[in-house]
């Protein structure tokens, strides 16, 4: 059990600085920008082991017996639902043009540079957030753990 706990922190630190060091792609002009995927590999990893959790629990600690019908429904929506997040992590981007920029994962929104109000950053412990505000009074947040966020920060400002 004490390998666990010192494998455990490994792994999550290589993961976040794999998650680091990606950045955004640039391609036939746009900038697109996106969750990293040692990101999404590792909240989809962690939900499949959720989800069968009831499947190796016992093989681990064969005193706590076989599962229960209720464990493998508990396990598996709580699975089932990391794995949907992490899907939309996947598809999620930000599209960058010299007009336009789209967001958003299954459905993309597509929004003109010009109709941008008011820009904040907010900077917080390990990432920030930034707020776009526009002239519809709609108000559009990306997270700091986007690739290449800095670059997009720089990208959406309002029209001078």
């Amino acid at each position: 059990m004490n390998s666990v706990v010192l494998v455990v922190p490994l792994v999550l630190s290589i993961f976040a600085a794999l998650s680091r060091r990606s950045s955004h792609v640039s391609k036939q002009g746009l900038e697109v920008f996106a969750f990293p995927g040692a990101l999404v590999c590792f909240l989809a990893l962690s939900s499949w082991l959720i989800a069968f959790a009831p499947l190796w629990i016992p093989i681990i600690k064969p005193q706590l017996g076989p599962p229960a019908n209720e464990d493998y429904f508990f396990f598996g929506v709580f699975g089932g639902l990391g794995m949907l997040f992490a899907a939309y992590l996947y598809c999620y981007r930000v599209t960058v043009g010299p007009e336009v920029f789209s967001v958003g994962a299954f459905s993309r929104k597509q929004f003109r540079l010009a109709d941008i109000r008011e820009v904040k950053l907010q900077k917080g412990q390990r990432s920030g957030q930034y707020f776009v505000y526009m002239h519809s009074g709609k108000r559009l947040q990306f997270s700091g753990l986007l690739s290449g966020f800095e670059a997009l920060t720089k990208l959406l400002r309002p029209a001078k």
